[in-house]
């Protein structure tokens, strides 16, 4: 029997939210459909999945947070206030405490913490515009807490990878209340998420072993069958064999950067592809960020989705995350013997140490 939510009772924002906490029962995108489908109106269906889409960013935010390993707290807030007020409450209070990896300096060495409001917004296009009103009354909120108010806006427009660019409100105030995805070595992004680029070496090589075999187990490939074994080769070093137990965990970190496949050879069920990465640079958020989206369920559709995500942390079956800590440790794995990874700043780092310590003030 089909079941609708009485659209006379909730708005389409309670709608939303009342379908969204659902959203943890189902295992695919194309359950969460059905279930959707049982409980909205058709007519609300448009601004209810517009409303979710915002949700989702809310989320991804959230997760972002976990993964890159800078936020010692993230609590949602709940924006439906008790008491009327002019005020807007942001999605978000949380707190950062980053190190800057550029300058080689832990958390412990920098020994700051950030506490903040933020505010999660999505963007489409490659600029962002705030309202006068939106912005003030999120900063009135945060005032009356004695707290700075982030916006972190996510541009969409790059696919399966990440962009979030965050200001601090008094900056974008004065910026005319506009975000360009171009402003992310100006922005926040860098500095409470320590994030930097990683260039590859110029000259590095990976060779992949296959067998089409049947019955093997392991990371598959439509046309070679099962990889077996992972080399990486670069100059004035020997050949480097992946040992098996971080083989996975070393191929996702590749799976970001471009492959030139260089040479096949084939000899019944066995194939070796040799494949030149070469010089490239990808930023360590979106490597992370990246990683998590590369595995697929039985249905091929794409296994991660933060709210299901952020619904399974407590359960014992909480999903498997991809994070900073695995990435670097991959990273610091290949640079013991030989550098192949160089870290690159977003923007100046004795700029990021003053920008963070005066956020903190």
């Amino acid at each position: 029997m089909t079941r609708t939510l009485n659209s006379t009772k909730l708005s389409a924002i309670e709608m939303a939210k009342s379908v969204a906490a659902l959203q943890g029962f189902t295992d695919t995108q194309k359950e969460f459909e059905a279930l959707k489908a049982e409980f909205v109106p058709s007519d609300h269906m448009p601004r209810v999945d517009q409303i979710l889409d915002g949700l989702a960013q809310e989320d991804e935010f959230a997760i972002f947070c976990k993964i890159m390993g800078t936020c010692e707290s993230i609590s949602r807030i709940d924006q439906t206030p008790i008491v009327e007020s002019a005020e807007k409450a942001a999605d978000f209070l949380a707190s950062f405490r980053p190190g800057i990896s550029t300058k080689g300096m832990q958390r412990e060495d920098v020994g700051v913490t950030v506490s903040c409001f933020v505010e999660v917004k999505s963007c489409s296009k490659q600029k962002f515009t705030i309202t006068a009103k939106d912005l003030n009354a999120r900063r009135k909120y945060a005032a009356r807490f004695g707290l700075p108010l982030i916006v972190a806006v996510r541009f969409l427009m790059f696919g399966r990878h990440t962009l979030w660019v965050l200001m601090e409100a008094g900056a974008l105030e004065r910026r005319g209340r506009k975000i360009e995805c171009t402003d992310l070595t100006h922005s926040l992004t860098p500095v409470l998420f320590d994030d930097y680029g990683l260039f590859t070496h110029p000259s590095l090589h990976l060779i992949h072993y296959y067998d089409s075999s049947p019955g093997l187990s392991g990371i598959r490939h439509k046309e070679y069958g099962t990889q077996t074994k992972t080399t990486i080769v670069v100059p004035d070093c020997d050949p480097i064999d992946v040992p098996d137990d971080i083989s996975p965990f070393i191929n996702i970190l590749f799976e970001s950067f471009e492959h030139k496949i260089m040479q096949v050879e084939r000899h019944d069920n066995l194939s070796v592809v040799v494949s030149h990465v070469g010089n490239q640079m990808r930023i360590l958020s979106d490597l992370v960020y990246s990683s998590n989206y590369l595995a697929r369920n039985e249905d091929g559709e794409i296994a991660y989705d933060a709210r299901r995500t952020i619904a399974r942390l407590d359960s014992d079956t909480k999903p498997v995350l991809i994070t900073r800590s695995m990435i670097e440790h991959m990273a610091a794995f290949l640079n013991h013997r030989k550098m192949m990874l160089f870290k690159m700043g977003i923007g100046e780092p004795d700029h990021q140490e003053k920008t963070l310590r005066k956020l903190a003030k």
